[in-house]
């Protein structure tokens, strides 16, 4: 016995990915073999032969004429194989080539394994394909041809005793089946990386039975050998193993092992069948048989055959052999095709007879072959090798030519190419190779071989130094899915099972590849044309210039699902991903992280679904699961991207989970979902095709969100990817969780993507979050704004600057500075800003400006800067609101207006027409304070657009009346007035004529004073103040009076001898009147005061010298005859240290001045209130004292110095009128037409008075300009105005009284004008809302009124409809009605599906806006009102038949059902009305996996809902072969609700063959009737089928037909049909025991066969069954 018994206990801790193929101790690549300047024909052959091919099959492949067949080679696995030639010479017709050919076994495959002889399970069969390659081509040198040795065939002399047999190999590639061993370390888990023990054979199991036929065994011979070679999984082993029930061996081994044992068998124990055995003590003891071959000596025959193959045993001697039964022809050959020798057999009848001479002592395979029985090859083609050497590119696409075709004129893979070139692309340097190629070239020539594509990755790593990526474009399937029947083609192979696209690219015993490795798994060229759009579009959205602000604020977002089955797991996953957010959050990429954490312990949970849709479909960057999952699932219900609304919103997916990147099944994955749906899903998804382990991924998780933000931020994910897995790696402690991980690290997706990155910062305003207080009123005093601040770019560090602008009423704006932290991603403000009360009614609106100041440098330019300002960022007028008054205002009469009818209607407006209706209260009197006698009040009910009263009053000429409103028990309201006159021949226009309407004018140096009701120059308060000090030089402080801020100082450049005083006193009057301070004059100084030099004029002081009497009689003139009583006098002396005389005020010398000139300066101040001023005889000091003359109720101001150093002042008011004021009118209009100006004067001194009216005309954008000045004709006519230039105008009264200061009286000022009219929301005649809460999709529906309140016609009326959702995004429609007379109304109707609009939503309507038209108000055209659109969040209802019955689960039903489906839906907007609203799938148990039901088959039929049957229906019309199966329905209503959380699950099963149960009835016994319950299987119900009743003795009593039974089905039954216990005749049978049974048949004689069931059949005796009838 031979032994081959391999130890793998210690492999797996050491598992290795091979490198390159080495042979003979050479490492090859497989393409050394190649001739690049040659041509070949690849031969193609699937079995083991030898084949023939002749000249002109060989021509049609591009063998050129001419030639040598000396020159013409074979060579098969880089080697050049024997051929046998039918000429030397040059070739012509009728030339051949035979050659030896063998099918692909695992040759090549044995490189995939560390160990090939003790880690391959099956070293003879392919783990890829049977086909192998022979490629033929010529121009050789003769002298290197491997050409088959032609041996003597003469058969003379003496021969050997010919051989009584030969060798007969009968081999069992056992293939059935594929095993891929687990991890030792975890059952779950599978290397990608070849492990011991893989590959196919037979099952897993721990007992197999073979049977081994054995024919024309020879008696003598060779002793006969049977070989097994077997897999074992991982426990201990004791399996005995018997050949024909003799036991041979048993074999006792631990842990994974291949066992491969050769024994000796004694022939005369082989019989025709034999049978081997394995047979193991446990059933956990499994294993794997591979190959079986029983060697045994076999007789000499050929059985009538014209090929026959012999193994010759190992000999040094020559055999003869007579080959009897061989069907020759004229020509015959042996091929000796492991020594490379011919023989041409010698033919005696049906007898081959020849002489083969031996070389060598081994064994050798020889084919004995008549001349029309050479193969011939599957397939020829010619072929081209290209030498790649010289390529270097930066991007490689590896592909299929499958893909390589055009669809409507494109080449999707070409332009995949060229846009990889393009500058939108990435601007690489690109190259396209296909994998058919590579299998040729570096394969030899063997379809799909993994390890082809390794040796070209390994091959260029060297040759190409630029390499950086390669995108693999074709799907793949792991090469376990080789024996499975599927229509999904592998096109690009990937690396073992689970399938590795890294290790394609992964040098020797690395588990990370050296490049950035992707795969798009597209199965045909549309897959391809439908990503690139999607990589082209995500490409695009690097140009943030052609995007608008609202299309970026996506690009951050990244959502976290974190998943987890129980809540312990669950916790530890989210805190996981709290670490991630982290680092993204607070990196460069600054992303914006929503996390939803899954709670529920289901598998899937489905609540919280809706709303991840909902933020896919917002759009994010970056998706990020980490929970359980399959090829097929999350822990979250969002596996459908048909759902999805994220077009050009795509994010990267990284899905941390188990199998979530399992692209290389027969079975369409998430990823694929993911990715290969047009138009939705992801741009890339990166997950693990295996199994992965919580640890590994956090850290897997952490790398790639630390290289997104920082180190690979703007770099493509394969590059990160790469870098990732290289930093992870740490060859001396790979453990198996990483080591898988990184193997099964799957990108579906371009490598080259990229995650959204910018250049820098750009701060913007999130406009939908811009939010204001609810309900602002008018009495408010703040209104409170928030809104975030987003970043769009990098996150940096820093403050910006910032302001609002608030805008509102007539033009009017406040700003409002803020600082704050730039924001790395959002970041929300809250503002409180003033509230400017009523200017503020009606439309708002607010501008945010960013980093105002430039602190932050913003990327790209010019863009990031110019979409600081929110108006330019969303080209808007910014964010809009709307202010309003809980009051109601007065709309007609006008203020101010001139009313000449009797009985007019008040009206009034409130500033939302659409508020609740209310009560007001209204005033009517003759005063503003509304407290005379002639008041009238009354109470009007209404809503606010239009209020109404008429007074019951007779109106007196030339009277005012003033008239008031105001909310009834409303808080934080005002009363809100206005104004008319009565004139009885008056005609439309403004008057202004009584105290309350004068109050509201505007006043310059003019007041109307309500105590006398007169106009009157305002009080003239003036400052002054007076510092005295003793002056020590020029240029030094000095004595100095300030009036009015205007310092006048000591004249200090005085000398003695120049006139100008060096001491004395200084004194200044003050106008008691105007408080306008005395000047004097330069040169000729009045009322004998001193001032020669020119500093001194209009100087409001006047200087005395004090030395004599005399000078000190002219300061006591000006003191006591000059200066009138009222007028203000300050006096203050004068005193100086650098002149030597005449340096002080000399007040030693005063009191005598009594006794010389009568009076003296002492006692005229004391007489005015001086009481310190003789303490200046103590000695001359600074002083000052003022004093209102004649005037003793005005407390004097007196101060001394306490030394001559010291600096002394004091302050004082002056209390005076103006001289001249104005008064300016209110603004008068809008008018449609000026006519004239009346005004009158009363009470004028025309001798002191001086009056000028002007007219100021304002335009409609608030200029004002001067139209008429100077109007001095009390009927002034205005028709001149142009009153489209100049809808208003204003009147300003000019009034000047230089010496009374007494203004002009103004009787009245009218202005006569054509009104221009006004219009108003009436909701107080109608007003229809039809809700304020809407189902979606039902419309919105609103009925008002319009009405003119004037006599003034309007053109057609504008009407604006805005609808605004939360995002403070705008629907906006317009209407223009018919026009809208004087006096009129028209209806105002709108409609709108709200089928777009769930939520919480604001609806304005608006007549004239924008002023279409000019009227005289625009708070009251506008009515708001807010209404809620609730989604359909009913689940639908999923019913579900078996043609036409609901059936239990179990149940069995026809092989060609008929499944309806029905999906109902309460919704009364929206019906079911597309099929993709239905999924179906269908488990064929025991498979694990489900198979989606292509809805778009012929065996589908859909009827869509509509209002009548408020279903939809999909019937489904399979055709199921027997077996057990599981249908899954899940359905959706319009709106998205799934009929259920997990779907709806129905197993059951098929039986073909046509068979019926034994029948039961229900209830037995029984007294009034019974039911028969029976199944029946097959297609049909059979034709025949009728149950007999009959008495114990055999006689039938009664006969029940399929008629009479009702509605029979395939699968259980239960009769409609009630049998009462009576006979054919309708007479009831006695009591007692009956017996039953079942006659059935088909028409077409097909045979209904026995359905077996154990729990029923036990009651029945040779089809007979018993019933009971007990009354």
């Amino acid at each position: 016995m031979r032994n081959w018994i391999f130890c793998l206990a210690v492999i797996f801790s050491c598992l290795s990915v091979q490198g390159q193929m080495v042979i003979d101790g050479q490492t090859l690549y497989g393409n050394e073999w190649i001739n690049y300047n040659k041509t070949y024909i690849k031969l193609t052959v699937a079995e083991d032969g030898m084949y023939k091919v002749n000249y002109e099959d060989l021509q049609q492949q591009g063998l050129p004429n001419g030639v040598l067949g000396a020159r013409i080679q074979i060579h098969h696995m880089g080697k050049q194989v024997a051929t046998l030639l039918s000429s030397e010479g040059v070739w012509n017709n009728g030339d051949y080539i035979i050659f030896h050919g063998e099918m692909n076994r695992g040759e090549m495959d044995s490189h995939h394994f560390v160990a090939p002889v003790s880690d391959q399970l099956n070293p003879r069969h392919s783990l890829y394909s049977d086909e192998s390659s022979y490629f033929l081509s010529w121009g050789y040198d003769e002298s290197t041809a491997l050409r088959y040795d032609e041996l003597d065939s003469s058969l003379s002399g003496n021969l050997p005793v010919k051989k009584s047999s030969f060798i007969h190999v009968e081999e069992q590639i056992l293939s059935d089946n594929v095993w891929a061993p687990p991890s030792p370390f975890e059952a779950s888990v599978f290397n990608s990386s070849f492990t011991p023990t893989e590959g196919f054979g037979s099952r897993l199991n721990s007992k197999h039975n073979f049977t081994i036929p054995v024919s024309n065994l020879a008696e003598s011979g060779p002793a006969a050998s049977l070989r097994y070679r077997f897999g074992s999984n991982n426990s201990d082993h004791n399996i005995l193993i018997y050949l024909n029930d003799n036991l041979l061996e048993t074999e006792i081994f631990q842990g994974y092992n291949i066992i491969d044992k050769e024994h000796q068998i004694n022939l005369v124990d082989l019989k025709n069948n034999n049978t081997l055995a394995f047979d193991a003590f446990r059933g956990s003891d499994l294993y794997f048989p591979s190959i079986i071959s029983l060697t045994y000596p076999k007789l000499p025959t050929a059985n009538n055959s014209g090929s026959l193959k012999m193994t010759l045993p190992a000999a040094a001697v020559n055999n003869y052999y007579e080959i009897e039964d061989f069907n020759s022809t004229a020509q015959n050959f042996v091929f000796d095709v492991t020594n490379n020798q011919l023989v041409r057999p010698q033919i005696d009848g049906s007898t081959a007879k020849f002489l083969i001479e031996r070389t060598g002592p081994d064994p050798s395979d020889l084919y004995l072959v008549n001349n029309n029985l050479f193969k011939t090859p599957l397939g020829m083609s010619e072929m081209a090798f290209t030498n790649i050497d010289d390529i270097n590119p930066e991007y490689l696409i590896l592909s299929s030519k499958v893909l390589d075709v055009e669809e409507n004129g494109v080449n999707s893979l070409r332009e995949y190419v060229d846009f990889r070139a393009s500058e939108a692309g990435g601007g690489y340097r690109t190259h396209l190779i296909f994998s058919e190629d590579i299998c040729e070239q570096f394969g030899y020539g063997i379809a799909g071989h993994s390890y082809a594509i390794r040796n070209f990755s390994n091959y260029v790593k060297s040759k190409w130094p630029d390499f950086e990526m390669v995108f693999i474009i074709g799907k793949a399937l792991d090469y376990t899915n080789r024996n499975k029947q599927t229509l999904i083609k592998s096109l690009v192979p990937t690396y073992g099972r689970p399938g590795s696209d890294n290790l394609l690219f992964a040098e020797q015993d690395l588990t990370y590849p050296y490049v950035g490795v992707g795969r798009l798994a597209a199965a045909n060229p549309t897959h391809v044309r439908d990503y690139l759009n999607k990589v082209k579009v995500h490409a695009g959205l690097s140009d943030v210039a052609n995007l608008s602000v609202a299309d970026r604020l996506w690009m951050k977002n990244v959502i976290h699902l974190s998943g987890g089955g129980s809540s312990t797991e669950q916790a530890w996953l989210f805190n996981y991903l709290s670490v991630m957010k982290g680092i993204i959050e607070d990196g460069r990429y600054a992303a914006k992280v929503k996390t939803y954490q899954k709670t529920s312990s289901d598998p899937v949970q489905t609540t919280l679904s809706q709303q991840i849709l909902g933020d896919i479909d917002e759009g994010a960057s970056f998706l990020t699961f980490f929970g359980h999952s399959s090829a097929g699932t999350f822990d979250f219900s969002i596996e459908d991207p048909a759902k999805y609304d994220n077009y050009g919103r795509w994010p990267v997916m990284l899905a941390m989970g188990c199998f979530a990147g399992d692209i290389h099944s027969n079975i369409e994955s998430l990823s694929e979902k993911m990715i290969l749906t047009k138009d939705l899903g992801a741009i890339a998804f990166i997950a693990s095709s295996g199994p992965a382990f919580p640890n590994a991924l956090a850290d897997m998780g952490n790398g790639y969100y630390e290289r997104f933000s920082e180190s690979f931020y703007g770099k493509p994910i394969g590059l990160a990817t790469r870098d990732l897995l290289q930093d992870q790696y740490k060859p001396e402690n790979v453990n198996f969780q990483y080591r898988t991980l990184h193997e099964q690290n799957i990108i579906h997706g371009d490598p080259a993507v990229t995650l959204f990155a910018a250049p820098g910062p750009d701060y913007v305003i999130d406009l939908s979050t811009v939010v204001t207080s609810d309900d602002i009123g008018s009495q408010d005093d703040f209104i409170d704004i928030t809104f975030d601040v987003v970043n769009l770019g990098q996150g940096v560090d820093g403050t910006i600057s910032n302001y609002m602008i608030h805008s509102y009423g007539n033009d009017q704006q406040d700003t409002t500075y803020f600082t704050m932290d730039a924001p790395y991603n959002r970041e929300p403000v809250s503002l409180k800003i003033k509230n400017p009360g009523f200017d503020a009614i009606g439309k708002n609106s607010i501008n945010i400006v960013l980093d105002y100041k430039n602190e932050i440098e913003e990327s790209p330019a010019p863009v990031a800067e110019e979409n600081n300002d929110l108006k330019v960022a969303y080209n808007n007028e910014g964010y809009c609101f709307y202010v309003f008054d809980n009051s109601a205002f007065p709309i007609y009469p006008t203020n101010y207006a001139i009313v000449y009818k009797q009985d007019i209607t008040l009206k009034a407006s409130a500033s939302n027409a659409f508020a609740d209706k209310q009560v007001y209260v209204m005033e009517l009197d003759t005063t503003e304070m509304f407290d005379s006698s002639l008041k009238l009040t009354t109470e009007v009910e209404s809503y606010p657009g239009l209020i109404e009263w008429t007074p019951n009053i007779q109106y007196q000429d030339e009277v005012v009346y003033y008239w008031r409103i105001i909310p009834k028990d409303v808080e934080n309201t005002i009363w809100n007035t206005s104004s008319f006159v009565y004139l009885e021949d008056g005609t439309d226009g403004w008057n202004q004529s009584h105290l309350f309407q004068w109050l509201k004018d505007d006043y310059t140096n003019l007041e109307m004073k309500e105590s006398n009701r007169q106009f009157d120059f305002v009080d003239n308060v003036a400052y002054f103040k007076v510092e005295n000090l003793t002056c020590i030089g020029n240029d030094q402080p000095r004595a100095t009076i300030t009036a009015q801020n205007d310092p006048q100082a000591y004249l200090e450049f005085a000398w003695d001898y120049d006139g100008n005083i060096t001491g004395g006193v200084y004194i200044s009057v003050i106008d008691g009147v105007t408080g306008v301070p005395w000047k004097n004059s330069f040169g000729n100084a009045l009322y004998g005061s001193v001032i020669e030099s020119d500093y001194g004029i209009d100087r409001f002081f006047f200087p005395y010298w004090t030395r004599t009497p005399e000078e000190r009689e002219l300061a006591m003139t000006l003191l006591e005859d000059i200066v009138p009583d009222g007028h203000f006098i300050v006096f203050y002396t004068i005193q100086r240290t650098d002149i030597a005389r005449n340096n002080d005020c000399s007040p030693e010398e005063w009191a005598g001045d009594a006794s010389v000139v009568g009076r003296d300066l002492f006692s005229i101040l004391e007489k005015n209130g001086a009481t310190k001023v003789r303490d200046l005889e103590n000695g001359a000091v600074p002083y000052i004292f003022a004093y209102r003359k004649g005037d003793p109720s005005w407390t004097p101001i007196e101060k001394i110095a306490p030394n001559a150093s010291a600096t002394i002042e004091i302050e004082f008011d002056v209390i005076g009128k103006w001289n001249e004021g104005n008064v300016s009118s209110t603004v008068i209009g809008p008018a449609v037409d000026w006519d004239k100006l009346l005004w009158n004067l009363d009470d004028i001194d025309t001798r002191e008075d001086s009056t000028s009216l002007s007219i100021i005309g304002i335009t409609p954008n608030g200029d004002e300009v001067l139209l008429f000045e100077d109007v001095r004709d009390f009927d002034f006519d205005l028709s001149s105005i142009n009153a489209t230039q100049y809808p208003y105008i204003r009147l300003n009264l000019y009034s000047a009284d230089d010496k009374s200061r007494s203004s002009a009286q103004m009787e009245y000022w009218r202005v006569l004008f054509s009104v221009i009219p006004e219009a108003v929301l009436n909701t107080s005649e109608k007003f229809v809302f039809n809700s304020d809460t809407l189902m979606l999709g039902e419309s919105l529906r609103l009925n008002t009124l319009a009405t003119n309140v004037t006599e003034t016609d309007m053109d057609s009326l504008l009407v604006k409809y805005t609808i605004v959702d939360n995002s403070n995004n705008e629907t906006v429609q317009y209407d223009r009605l018919s026009p809208l007379k004087g006096g009129a109304t028209v209806d105002i109707d709108f409609e709108y599906s709200t089928a777009d609009l769930a939520g919480l939503h604001q609806f304005i309507v608006e007549i004239n806006p924008d002023e279409d038209q000019r009227e005289q108000y625009d708070f009251n055209n506008i009515g708001i009102i807010d209404f809620n659109v609730t989604g359909d969040n009913i689940n639908p209802l999923l019913d579900v038949t078996f043609d036409g019955m609901h059936i239990m689960d179990g149940d069995i039903v026809s092989p060609t059902p008929r499944i309806c489906v029905i999906l109902r839906d309460e919704s009364e907007q929206f019906f079911i009305d597309d099929i993709s609203n239905f999924e179906l799938a269908l488990q064929a148990l025991p498979n694990q996996q489900e198979d989606p039901i292509d809805l778009s088959g012929s065996d589908i039929i859909f009827t869509p809902g509509d209002s009548t049957t408020g279903f939809a229906k999909l019937e489904f019309l399979p055709d199921l072969s027997s077996g057990e199966y599981i249908l899954s329905v899940q359905g959706t209503d319009a709106s998205g609700n799934l009929s259920g959380d997990q779907g709806l699950k129905i197993r059951f099963n098929v039986i073909e063959e046509s068979s019926v149960s034994n029948v039961l009835n229900y209830p037995n016994p029984f007294s009034t009737s019974t039911q028969f319950v029976f199944t029946l299987t097959g297609y049909d119900v059979p034709d025949v089928f009728t149950i007999q009743i009959m008495t114990v003795s055999g006689k039938v009593v009664k006969e029940i037909t399929k008629e009479e039974l009702g509605n029979i089905r395939v699968g259980v039954n239960r009769t409609d049909y009630k049998w009462n216990g009576t006979d054919e005749f309708g007479n009831k049978l006695a009591n007692g025991v009956y017996l039953y049974r079942i006659l059935s048949s088909h028409d077409d004689d097909e045979e209904i066969g026995q359905y077996n069931n154990q729990s029923i059949d036990g009651f029945f005796k040779k089809g007979f069954g018993k019933l009971v009838i007990m009354r």
